[in-house]
Protein backbone atom coordinates (compact mmCIF):
# COMPACT_ATOMS: atom_id res chain seq x y z
CA UNK A 1 0.00 0.00 0.00
CA UNK A 2 1.56 3.32 -1.07
CA UNK A 3 0.92 6.74 0.48
CA UNK A 4 -1.92 7.64 -1.87
CA UNK A 5 -3.61 4.31 -1.25
CA UNK A 6 -3.36 4.84 2.50
CA UNK A 7 -4.94 8.27 2.15
CA UNK A 8 -7.74 6.94 -0.05
CA UNK A 9 -8.42 4.12 2.40
CA UNK A 10 -8.61 6.57 5.30
CA UNK A 11 -11.12 8.63 3.33
CA UNK A 12 -13.20 5.50 2.83
CA UNK A 13 -13.02 4.73 6.54
CA UNK A 14 -14.04 8.19 7.77
CA UNK A 15 -16.03 9.45 4.78
CA UNK A 16 -19.71 8.96 3.78
CA UNK A 17 -19.31 5.32 2.73
CA UNK A 18 -21.31 2.18 3.40
CA UNK A 19 -20.70 -0.03 6.47
CA UNK A 20 -19.21 -2.69 4.19
CA UNK A 21 -16.77 -0.19 2.67
CA UNK A 22 -15.79 1.08 6.12
CA UNK A 23 -15.10 -2.46 7.32
CA UNK A 24 -13.03 -3.22 4.22
CA UNK A 25 -11.04 0.00 4.75
CA UNK A 26 -10.48 -0.78 8.43
CA UNK A 27 -9.30 -4.30 7.62
CA UNK A 28 -6.94 -3.02 4.93
CA UNK A 29 -5.40 -0.43 7.24
CA UNK A 30 -4.96 -2.96 10.04
CA UNK A 31 -3.25 -5.37 7.66
CA UNK A 32 -0.97 -2.56 6.50
CA UNK A 33 -0.06 -1.63 10.09
CA UNK A 34 1.04 -5.21 10.74
CA UNK A 35 3.17 -5.40 7.59
CA UNK A 36 6.92 -5.00 7.25
CA UNK A 37 6.25 -2.34 4.61
CA UNK A 38 4.74 0.00 7.20
CA UNK A 39 8.20 0.84 8.55
CA UNK A 40 9.15 2.28 5.15
CA UNK A 41 6.34 4.84 4.77
CA UNK A 42 5.99 6.23 8.30
CA UNK A 43 8.77 8.80 8.26
CA UNK A 44 8.38 9.99 4.64
CA UNK A 45 4.77 10.88 5.52
CA UNK A 46 5.71 12.57 8.81
CA UNK A 47 8.41 14.59 7.04
CA UNK A 48 5.96 15.80 4.37
CA UNK A 49 4.75 19.27 5.49
CA UNK A 50 1.63 19.19 3.31
CA UNK A 51 0.40 15.74 4.37
CA UNK A 52 -3.14 15.88 5.84
CA UNK A 53 -3.42 15.77 9.61
CA UNK A 54 -5.53 12.60 9.54
CA UNK A 55 -2.84 10.82 7.51
CA UNK A 56 -0.10 11.94 9.90
CA UNK A 57 -2.14 10.86 12.91
CA UNK A 58 -2.65 7.42 11.37
CA UNK A 59 1.06 6.91 10.72
CA UNK A 60 1.92 8.17 14.23
CA UNK A 61 -0.45 5.55 15.61
CA UNK A 62 1.14 3.04 13.26
CA UNK A 63 4.61 3.95 14.53
CA UNK A 64 3.48 3.48 18.13
CA UNK A 65 1.93 0.13 17.28
CA UNK A 66 4.95 -1.07 15.27
CA UNK A 67 7.41 -0.28 18.05
CA UNK A 68 5.16 -1.82 20.69
CA UNK A 69 4.24 -5.04 18.91
CA UNK A 70 6.62 -5.47 15.97
CA UNK A 71 9.98 -4.33 17.33
CA UNK A 72 11.22 -7.86 16.60
CA UNK A 73 10.81 -7.22 12.86
CA UNK A 74 13.97 -5.12 13.08
CA UNK A 75 15.95 -8.29 13.91
CA UNK A 76 18.11 -6.50 16.51
CA UNK A 77 20.18 -4.89 13.75
CA UNK A 78 22.05 -2.07 15.47
CA UNK A 79 22.17 0.21 12.42
CA UNK A 80 18.43 -0.16 11.82
CA UNK A 81 17.56 0.47 15.48
CA UNK A 82 19.89 3.47 15.65
CA UNK A 83 18.28 4.87 12.51
CA UNK A 84 14.86 4.43 14.14
CA UNK A 85 16.05 6.30 17.24
CA UNK A 86 17.29 9.24 15.18
CA UNK A 87 14.18 9.31 13.00
CA UNK A 88 11.84 9.45 15.99
CA UNK A 89 13.89 12.19 17.68
CA UNK A 90 14.03 14.19 14.43
CA UNK A 91 10.26 13.94 14.07
CA UNK A 92 9.71 15.16 17.63
CA UNK A 93 12.10 18.05 17.05
CA UNK A 94 10.19 19.01 13.91
CA UNK A 95 6.85 19.24 15.75
CA UNK A 96 6.99 22.78 17.07
CA UNK A 97 3.27 23.64 17.11
CA UNK A 98 2.18 21.99 20.35
CA UNK A 99 -1.48 22.99 20.30
CA UNK A 100 -2.16 21.77 16.76
CA UNK A 101 0.24 18.81 16.87
CA UNK A 102 -0.38 17.58 20.43
CA UNK A 103 -2.06 14.32 19.36
CA UNK A 104 0.85 13.54 17.04
CA UNK A 105 3.45 14.39 19.69
CA UNK A 106 1.78 12.09 22.23
CA UNK A 107 1.75 9.13 19.84
CA UNK A 108 5.40 9.63 18.81
CA UNK A 109 6.41 10.09 22.46
CA UNK A 110 4.77 6.77 23.35
CA UNK A 111 6.59 5.14 20.44
CA UNK A 112 9.88 6.56 21.73
CA UNK A 113 9.09 5.25 25.22
CA UNK A 114 8.40 1.75 23.85
CA UNK A 115 11.64 1.88 21.86
CA UNK A 116 13.71 2.89 24.87
CA UNK A 117 12.15 0.23 27.09
CA UNK A 118 12.94 -2.54 24.58
CA UNK A 119 16.30 -1.28 23.30
CA UNK A 120 18.72 -2.84 25.78
CA UNK A 121 21.72 -1.60 23.78
CA UNK A 122 20.92 2.08 24.29
CA UNK A 123 23.21 2.88 27.20
CA UNK A 124 22.10 6.41 28.18
CA UNK A 125 18.69 6.88 26.55
CA UNK A 126 17.17 9.40 28.97
CA UNK A 127 20.20 11.68 28.88
CA UNK A 128 20.38 11.37 25.09
CA UNK A 129 16.70 12.25 24.70
CA UNK A 130 17.06 15.22 27.05
CA UNK A 131 19.94 16.52 24.94
CA UNK A 132 18.23 15.78 21.63
CA UNK A 133 14.97 17.53 22.59
CA UNK A 134 16.55 20.49 24.37
CA UNK A 135 15.17 22.86 21.71
CA UNK A 136 11.64 21.47 22.00
CA UNK A 137 11.16 21.38 25.80
CA UNK A 138 7.41 20.84 25.65
CA UNK A 139 7.93 17.69 23.59
CA UNK A 140 10.58 16.53 26.06
CA UNK A 141 8.09 16.95 28.88
CA UNK A 142 5.47 15.01 26.95
CA UNK A 143 7.91 12.14 26.57
CA UNK A 144 8.90 12.27 30.25
CA UNK A 145 5.22 12.27 31.14
CA UNK A 146 4.35 9.12 29.19
CA UNK A 147 7.46 7.05 30.02
CA UNK A 148 6.51 6.05 33.60
CA UNK A 149 2.92 5.47 32.49
CA UNK A 150 4.04 3.05 29.78
CA UNK A 151 6.27 1.26 32.31
CA UNK A 152 3.42 0.81 34.77
CA UNK A 153 2.59 -2.61 33.33
CA UNK A 154 5.26 -4.87 31.83
CA UNK A 155 2.52 -6.84 30.03
CA UNK A 156 2.30 -4.02 27.48
CA UNK A 157 5.58 -5.23 25.99
CA UNK A 158 7.21 -8.60 25.28
CA UNK A 159 9.63 -8.44 28.22
CA UNK A 160 10.42 -10.94 30.94
CA UNK A 161 10.06 -9.89 34.56
CA UNK A 162 13.83 -9.68 34.87
CA UNK A 163 14.16 -7.50 31.74
CA UNK A 164 11.39 -5.22 32.91
CA UNK A 165 12.87 -4.76 36.38
CA UNK A 166 16.29 -4.04 34.89
CA UNK A 167 14.90 -1.43 32.52
CA UNK A 168 12.77 0.11 35.27
CA UNK A 169 15.91 0.63 37.37
CA UNK A 170 17.93 1.92 34.41
CA UNK A 171 15.30 4.28 33.00
CA UNK A 172 13.32 5.53 35.96
CA UNK A 173 15.07 4.99 39.27
CA UNK A 174 18.52 6.10 38.12
CA UNK A 175 17.19 9.13 36.24
CA UNK A 176 14.73 10.47 38.81
CA UNK A 177 16.93 13.31 40.07
CA UNK A 178 17.89 14.35 36.53
CA UNK A 179 14.19 14.51 35.65
CA UNK A 180 13.58 16.57 38.79
CA UNK A 181 16.07 19.20 37.64
CA UNK A 182 14.53 19.25 34.15
CA UNK A 183 11.16 19.94 35.79
CA UNK A 184 12.67 22.68 37.96
CA UNK A 185 14.19 24.32 34.90
CA UNK A 186 10.91 24.00 33.00
CA UNK A 187 8.94 25.48 35.89
CA UNK A 188 11.17 28.57 35.77
CA UNK A 189 10.12 29.12 32.14
CA UNK A 190 6.37 28.76 32.60
CA UNK A 191 5.39 32.44 32.79
CA UNK A 192 1.85 32.55 31.41
CA UNK A 193 2.23 29.33 29.39
CA UNK A 194 -0.60 27.11 30.68
CA UNK A 195 0.35 24.22 28.39
CA UNK A 196 3.84 24.12 29.89
CA UNK A 197 2.49 24.45 33.44
CA UNK A 198 0.04 21.58 32.90
CA UNK A 199 2.76 19.36 31.46
CA UNK A 200 5.13 20.03 34.35
CA UNK A 201 2.40 19.11 36.83
CA UNK A 202 1.57 15.96 34.84
CA UNK A 203 5.25 14.98 34.87
CA UNK A 204 5.44 15.47 38.63
CA UNK A 205 2.46 13.15 39.00
CA UNK A 206 4.02 10.56 36.66
CA UNK A 207 7.37 10.60 38.46
CA UNK A 208 6.14 11.10 42.04
CA UNK A 209 7.07 7.53 43.04
CA UNK A 210 10.63 7.89 41.72
CA UNK A 211 11.72 11.43 42.53
CA UNK A 212 12.81 11.66 46.19
CA UNK A 213 9.85 13.24 47.95
CA UNK A 214 12.23 15.31 50.06
CA UNK A 215 13.22 17.23 46.92
CA UNK A 216 9.64 18.04 45.96
CA UNK A 217 8.49 18.95 49.47
CA UNK A 218 11.50 21.15 50.21
CA UNK A 219 10.48 24.72 50.94
CA UNK A 220 13.11 25.82 48.44
CA UNK A 221 11.66 23.64 45.69
CA UNK A 222 9.84 25.59 42.96
CA UNK A 223 7.88 22.43 42.22
CA UNK A 224 6.24 22.50 45.64
CA UNK A 225 5.00 26.05 45.03
CA UNK A 226 3.81 25.02 41.57
CA UNK A 227 1.83 22.12 43.04
CA UNK A 228 0.21 24.34 45.67
CA UNK A 229 -0.65 26.99 43.09
CA UNK A 230 -2.03 24.27 40.83
CA UNK A 231 -4.55 23.27 43.46
CA UNK A 232 -5.76 26.88 43.51
CA UNK A 233 -6.06 27.15 39.73
CA UNK A 234 -9.02 25.38 38.12
CA UNK A 235 -7.33 25.48 34.70
CA UNK A 236 -4.50 23.15 35.85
Amino acid sequence: MDIQQIQNTLQSLYGPTSPAEKKAASDALLQFQRSQQAWDVIFPILQEPNAPFELKLFVCQTLRSKVQYDFGQLNNESSTIESLRLSILNVLNSMTEFKSQKLLIIQVSIALAYLIIQDFTWETPITDVMNALANTPVNLLEFLNVLPEEMSDFKKLPLTNEEFESQFEKLLTKNAENVYYVLVQSSANIGFNKDLETLVLCCIKSWINEIPISLILSQDSPLWKLIVDGFKDDET
